[in-house]
């Protein structure tokens, strides 16, 4: 079973309006998609929680992207973003604190790993324990293309889950994050 990743040669690059099927697939093994969405309203303005206070982040055109590990386990909840490049610096900054001030809560990891892997830069926090609906959160940023890729690894009932541990939830989370990056750099 494969996971796909929807990656363009020069994702939303100059147009983003084009559509899903302009975007050619990065495979990434062990997981299949399930369901892939456009984000609904463009462009979107959210807001994230950072040390300095709320910073509203603009997304010009995205993707929702659900990922199983066969045969039924819900694995990622993956959005992909393009970001308004006239302020992408800042909105980068302002996710990487995001995830340091998420990171210094009770029950998390309290270092943000950074990982660099062909240029782009990955985020990744995690959780102490195999608790709670969402176990790690990695953003990786592009910034020839302005984009991030933000995965939600998700946790399901013990019994349900193919991993047991929390090794050897991170070595698949190591694994996923490792086949991400490379389909970000990829042409």
């Amino acid at each position: 079973m494969l996971l796909v990743l929807l990656v363009g040669s020069s994702l939303f690059a100059q147009n983003s309006s084009r559509a899903v099927k302009d975007y050619q697939p990065c495979q990434i093994g062990g997981l299949e998609v399930v369901q892939t969405d456009r984000l609904a309203s463009r462009p979107m303005v959210r807001s994230v929680t950072t040390s300095k206070g709320e910073r509203d982040i603009t997304m010009l055109d995205g993707y929702r992207i659900l990922y199983v590990l066969p045969p039924e386990e819900l694995m990622l909840n993956m959005k992909y973003e393009w970001l308004e490049p006239s302020t992408y610096e800042q909105q980068k900054a302002d996710l990487i604190d995001a995830a340091e001030k998420r990171s210094r809560d009770n029950g998390m990891q309290p270092e943000v790993k950074h990982r660099n892997s062909h240029g782009d830069d990955a985020y990744t926090e995690t959780s102490q324990k195999l608790e709670g609906g969402v176990l790690s959160i990695s953003q990786i940023f592009d910034d020839n293309k302005h984009t991030v890729m933000t995965i939600y690894y998700l946790n399901q009932e013990p019994e349900k889950r193919a991993f047991k541990t929390m090794p050897e939830f991170l070595k698949l989370r190591d694994t996923i994050l490792a086949e991400a990056q490379n389909c970000m750099s990829a042409p």
